[in-house]
């Protein structure tokens, strides 16, 4: 799929699920997969210096990298592995930060409960938790573990999917 043609509308204006724009080194689109209309695709184009900005980041160290579009909008990228110059560029809706007191008023934890978890969701191992707060590794194992309970939950990835509200949260209901 070719550029040429595309509606231009106001960036704001992105509005459908998360799709996904498969590009190439200048940032020219290949193929967009989802249901992305083609408006919303003219709408990213509106943004090339950003895809292009993350193409760049993908070629330096490999990795991913994301940024924040006006409105609620993300752009997340990936390199294909095996397909020389070309990246996967994510469009999705951002999620709004998580804070320590949103999770003690939405699942009843602990303060100390809530700050271990938003570290868990940030991919922070027991060890680093532990040695971040000062506190004993098995206590932070304690606290996963009933922050988990309070919520239906036995592993972590559970526990994260059903907070962030994302993927099948009920594989691991208690």
């Amino acid at each position: 799929m070719t550029c040429e043609g595309l509606s231009r509308t106001k960036p704001t204006e992105i509005r459908s699920e998360p799709y996904m724009l498969i590009v190439d080194e200048n940032g020219e689109v290949i193929a967009h997969l989802g249901g992305a209309p083609e408006e919303d695709v003219g709408n990213v184009l509106a943004f090339m210096h950003k895809v292009r900005r993350l193409i760049a980041e993908l070629r330096s160290d490999g990795s991913s990298s994301s940024f924040d579009l006006p409105g609620d909008r993300r752009l997340r990228g990936y390199r294909l592995c095996g397909l020389a110059d070309t990246y996967a560029i994510f469009v999705e809706r951002a999620r709004q930060p998580i804070s320590a007191n949103d999770l003690v008023a939405k699942f009843s934890f602990s303060p100390r409960e809530a700050e271990v978890v938003l570290l868990v969701i940030h991919g922070a191992a027991s060890q680093a938790i532990a040695q971040q707060l000062g506190i004993g590794e098995t206590t932070v194992v304690s606290h996963v573990r009933n922050a988990g309970l309070k919520i239906g939950c036995t592993k972590r990835s559970t526990m994260i999917a059903r907070i962030l509200g994302i993927g099948d949260a009920d594989a691991d209901a208690v």
